[in-house]
């Protein structure tokens, strides 16, 4: 009984794995994109964040979309078809200091929707895709909480959005390109 359930859990999370994933277009298709820019719109999921984010919305738009492009630059430049990315933040989670050390949370989260569009006529390719992106790997616990209030004092909130971007950015690069960045 127990392994059944391990069984169905595992496929349903490889399940919404592949559908959180799946690639914008055909992969003849992918092999042609070029991100030419990242347009992200964030001030809802700041406004509406479940801790105080300390960083305006504006910036947290420019870290985003500056970290996103930096990845899919690496991971291809060579495309032939210019293609803009569209990403709404839906979700955000950034922790404080102060949040880490009392509730054992992990990493900074943010759950965003994007789109692919052509850069020349604006024609959206394919339809929106959901990603979930995190700062890093922490997993609950003390030793959570004090990497997480370490990685802040370090770098502050902004930093911990950087990575989730970057996260992100990977995320993107599997659907966007096909191709899953090392």
């Amino acid at each position: 009984m127990i392994r059944r359930a391990l069984i169905l859990g595992g496929a349903a999370v490889a399940l919404l794995s592949a559908c959180v994933a799946s690639p914008v277009a055909a992969p003849d298709d992918l092999a042609a994109f070029q991100v030419v820019d990242v347009r992200v719109e964030a001030a809802r999921a700041v406004a509406e964040a479940e801790k105080p984010v300390e960083v305006l919305a504006a910036e947290v738009e420019a870290i985003v979309a500056r970290n996103v492009q930096g990845v899919l630059d690496g991971v291809r430049s060579d495309g032939t078809r210019p293609v803009v990315a569209d990403v709404l933040v839906m979700r955000l989670f950034v922790p404080t200091v102060a949040s880490a050390a009392l509730t054992a949370r992990g990493a900074a989260a943010m759950d965003v929707s994007v789109q692919l569009r052509d850069a020349q006529t604006g024609e959206a390719i394919g339809g929106p895709r959901g990603l979930r992106a995190h700062a890093d790997t922490r997993f609950g616990g003390v030793l959570a909480a004090v990497m997480t209030a370490q990685a802040l004092e370090q770098g502050g909130q902004a930093g911990e959005i950087a990575r989730a971007a970057r996260s992100l950015g990977g995320r993107m690069a599997e659907i966007i390109y096909g191709i899953t960045p090392s």
